[in-house]
């Protein structure tokens, strides 16, 4: 979401330079620009298909069996990281307004105590009369709490759109760098959540999994991949903040398949949005309405999206 609001305030500083500059200089700008432009790559690349992870049915034992056996039943394990079926690997799709405009690869792993978020991808946008490429990749490491380590990110592109993040997280700070810039941001680690690409949303089921989001918690968002010169700042000083719950279920179809899958509400000033899950595996987003509407989707599950059946509340 964020490269795509990118997209739109740079476009227009782009043609807000252009008023009063001769029609001979835009010429020599355009021309230059489709010379030193990469051939852009718009098409999706092929995915592998894959079938659906099974959830485990829990069965609920006979009254009288266990009355008998009680002694002989250990305790469940309390659900955490090292427990979870990791690591999870996906390929997401990014559509807007059903258009697609990028598409990201992601591996979420756990490694010697630590949660560990891979991925990498592009988007493509326009930008005047070129269609311009964004390459990035980064990489994301929380505790076994769910709490924000570090975080860096590459952002390739031409025309001032490529930027570079590291980021570090104390107990109760964030050292941010952008580029030549560094900044720091007084943020509880407890209370934080990074968001760079869509595939930081993938933590979202995992939480669930190890401490249920049946009630609402709410972070501080610290936002990566946005326009150059953003603040991470809101309006009145302090971090954006951002609510996760777990909803009523919902029923997905693909092709001649339906399946019935958890729904999270993600809620901000901005709006809310809903994220579909089944186990500890995010299989998509819908945010916004019929023809301004962002969807993001499982390609490898779902080759060709999927529709939320009870589509009146998404």
């Amino acid at each position: 979401m964020h490269e795509v609001r990118a997209v739109k305030r740079r476009t227009k500083w782009i043609l807000g330079l252009s008023v009063g500059i001769p029609v001979l200089l835009i010429g020599v700008l355009l021309l230059v620009l489709q010379l030193s432009s990469p051939t852009p790559r718009t098409e999706l690349s092929i995915v592998e298909p894959r079938a659906l992870p099974e959830t485990p049915v829990i069965v609920a034992p006979d009254p009288s069996e266990t009355a008998e056996t009680s002694d002989e039943i250990a305790p469940e394990p309390t659900p955490s990281l090292a427990t979870l079926d990791l690591p999870i690997q996906g390929t997401l799709v990014m559509e807007g307004d059903g258009k697609p405009f990028g598409e990201e690869r992601y591996e979420l792993a756990y490694e010697e105590g630590l949660l560990v978020l891979r991925s990498d991808g592009r988007f493509w946008f326009k930008a005047l009369i070129a269609t311009i490429n964004l390459v990035f990749d980064q990489t994301l490491h929380w505790d076994d709490a769910f709490q924000p380590l570090d975080y860096t990110a590459s952002f390739d592109a031409p025309l001032g759109f490529g930027r570079n993040y590291q980021a570090s997280f104390g107990d109760e700070a964030a050292q941010i760098q952008v580029g030549d810039d560094s900044s720091s941001f007084v943020v509880s680690r407890d209370r934080a959540f990074i968001l760079g690409t869509f595939s930081t949303y993938a933590i979202v089921p995992l939480i669930d999994a190890v401490r249920s989001l049946e009630v609402q918690e709410t972070y501080d968002t610290l936002m990566f991949g946005g326009p150059p010169g953003q603040s991470q700042e809101d309006a009145e000083g302090g971090l954006p903040q951002m609510g996760i719950r777990r909803i009523e279920d919902v029923v997905l179809r693909s092709e001649d398949q339906e399946i019935a899958v958890a729904r999270f509400e993600i809620s901000s000033n901005m709006g809310s949005m809903f994220l579909y899950a089944l186990g500890i595996e995010f299989l998509g987003l819908y945010a916004g309405e019929e023809g301004d509407s962002l969807f993001i989707y499982r390609a490898d599950y779902f080759p060709n999206g999927f529709e939320i059946v009870n589509a009146a509340t998404r």
